[in-house]
């Protein structure tokens, strides 16, 4: 194992508030250069929201502008391409609590060949993998994503 940084975003504290309702795009500013090393990343997440959510989905996508990782999206032309996709978001409902979140094991790892390069991510809540379709219901009134960076 290698060394392990954690970088905690908190919807609460952006950089550019969301364009788009209810904390579905939010943009938060990070140094990259003054936290790690550039070197390659196994890049795995854990991600919460605050319990005040209106549900009408039970699942909903995590877009992440990381740079340069290895996920492909299959499209209906049979193509594929390269996608900001990070993994889903389980739905918590227990009787009047719900929520999302996902683990460190939820969804699978990325690898990105170096640090991140572009010091303004963009944290964005979509319908599924496409990443023109951001939720504005349900309102995520606040959230917690934490990105886990291990170097080989």
């Amino acid at each position: 194992m290698g060394k392990c940084y954690n970088v905690v975003l908190d919807s609460n504290y952006v950089y550019v508030a969301g364009a788009i309702a209810g904390n579905s795009s939010n943009q938060f500013w990070v140094n990259w250069d003054g936290l790690m090393p550039d070197v390659p990343y196994k890049v795995t997440f854990s991600f919460i929201t605050s319990t005040e959510v209106a549900v009408d989905v039970s699942l909903m996508g995590l877009m992440v502008n990381l740079g340069c990782n290895d996920t492909y999206v299959y499209r209906s032309n049979a193509t594929m391409t390269t996608s900001n996709f990070l993994g889903f978001l389980e739905l918590k409902d227990s009787g009047t609590t719900h929520y999302y979140m996902a683990n460190q094991t939820t969804n699978p790892a990325i690898y990105i060949p170096s640090r991140p390069c572009v010091n303004q991510i963009m944290v964005q809540l979509t319908n599924g993998i496409d990443n023109t379709s951001y939720y504005s219901t349900p309102q995520v009134n606040a959230y917690v994503l934490t990105l886990h960076f291990e170097s080989e």
